[in-house]
C-alpha cells in the first residue's frame, strides 16, 4: 500500500489539512478501496501531542472533514524511510527532509 507523508512546521496547521483533505480526496476516488493509500503529516519542529489549531480545525470543518483526532508529531527518520511521497509545505523543509533521509 503505497503512503504520503506531508510536512510542514509544527504539525498543527498546513500538514494536517492537507493531510485530511488529501485522505478525502483519495477516499473518494478509491471508493471500493478507501485505504488504498496510507496518508500522514509530521513536522520539523513539533511537539508530540498537540492539537490542530482552531482555525484548521474550523476550516476544515468547513469543509465537512474532522481534524479533531489530529495531533502534532514530528518528523522522524522512520517516517520519512516509510513514505513512498515526501510532501513538504516550503521548499526548506524539502531540504531538510532529504538531508534527514
Amino acid at each position: 500500500m503505497p503512503s504520503i507523508l506531508l510536512i510542514c512546521t509544527a504539525n498543527q496547521c498546513r500538514s494536517p489539512m492537507a493531510e485530511v483533505m488529501l485522505a478525502a480526496k483519495v477516499a473518494a476516488m478509491n471508493q471500493s478501496d478507501a485505504n488504498a493509500w496510507i496518508i500522514g503529516s509530521a513536522g520539523t519542529a513539533a511537539a508530540e501531542g498537540i492539537m490542530a489549531t482552531p482555525f484548521a480545525r474550523r476550516v476544515i470543518a468547513e469543509r465537512g472533514l474532522d481534524l479533531e483526532p489530529h495531533r502534532s508529531q514530528g518528523v522522524a527518520a522512520s517516517l520519512l524511510e516509510s513514505a513512498d511521497f515526501v510532501f513538504t509545505m516550503t521548499e526548506k523543509f524539502r531540504c531538510l527532509s532529504v538531508r534527514a533521509n
